[in-house]
């Protein structure tokens, strides 16, 4: 039985306890968020995504497994009436006065998941600085106030993502084609001995790396190596590619089998890699009607 935006609550607990422990002083984020690009879809304009409510799951809990999958159910609750607990505001261009206000139904809302776990620490002594530092700019700007104290809340999920700890990186890959995906994996699979996990979404595949569990041959397999050629001035460098250095060509490679070559903009979506991402959370509606589904390493 689902709950909200959450339809498949064993897909998000398998999930979960996929994701590695962590710290006392670490913490997984989870966050309701608008899509921007959503947005442009079907009200016409692109805005920023925009964190509706965000929380923390700390390590030093106990049960923080079953803490994180709570609060996706009260997330999954919240989405699911989102047009009636929270609005949007598009000001007109300069200014703060409104232009169009607009009640968001839930397909534009997407549940986001951090996967690499936040020094909550270091987020909350900064978080405090900045608030104090916009609370001094507003006594003396008043005029500016709204927009000065409210500028916290759009720093704080900008702070998770700067004190995390980047154990994983990510590979979008921007397409279902069987061939395609068979072929990349493939190619995944020769360098790091196994098909990473992946988060399908409507569009493709997310691959997780865990970097943090590189031994050195596997690193620069994966990143390559620039090794200084001894007793040379000036200094000359022997450079050995890694799998990272492929990606622009399996962009173009790829392309050409989908017929989208001459697209700039498809092309260069095609494969993206990330070291600061979010995940949609397995098990919840995402983009509308599509539930996010999750793959362990094979």
């Amino acid at each position: 039985m689902g709950l909200g935006l959450l339809v498949d609550e064993q897909e998000l607990r398998k999930f979960v306890e996929w994701l590695p422990d962590i710290q006392w002083n670490e913490a997984y984020t989870v966050m309701i968020l608008i899509r921007s690009k959503l947005l442009k879809k079907k009200y016409g304009f692109k805005g920023t995504d925009h964190t509706l409510k965000l929380e923390i799951v700390p390590g030093y809990l106990v049960r923080w497994r079953e803490r994180l999958v709570k609060k996706i159910k009260q997330f999954a609750l919240l989405g699911y009436h989102s047009e009636e607990l929270y609005e949007y505001v598009r000001y007109k261009p300069g200014t703060r006065e409104p232009e169009e206000i607009i009640n968001i139904p839930h397909q534009l809302i997407g549940i986001m998941i951090g996967i690499n776990p936040a020094d909550w620490v270091k987020v909350s002594v900064k978080a405090v600085e900045e608030f104090n530092m916009s609370l001094l700019q507003a006594m003396y700007n008043p005029e500016q106030a709204d927009k000065l104290v409210r500028r916290i809340d759009l720093r704080i999920p900008a702070l998770c993502m700067k004190y995390a700890k980047r154990r994983f990186h990510m590979i979008d890959l921007d397409t279902k084609n069987s061939k395609v995906v068979s072929d990349f994996e493939s190619r995944l699979k020769e360098v790091l001995g196994y098909r990473p996990a992946k988060i399908e979404t409507p569009h493709g595949y997310h691959y997780i790396i865990p970097v943090y569990k590189f031994d050195k041959e596997t690193a620069i397999k994966w990143f390559g190596k620039i090794t200084r050629v001894k007793d040379t001035k000036p200094y000359e460098f022997i450079s050995k590619p890694g799998f990272l250095d492929q990606l622009p060509l399996l962009k173009q490679y790829y392309a050409y089998d989908l017929g989208i070559l001459g697209d700039d903009e498809a092309v260069d979506k095609l494969i993206e890699y990330k070291s600061d991402f979010q995940e949609p959370a397995p098990g919840t509606l995402y983009q509308g009607d599509f539930i996010v589904r999750f793959y362990r390493e094979q």
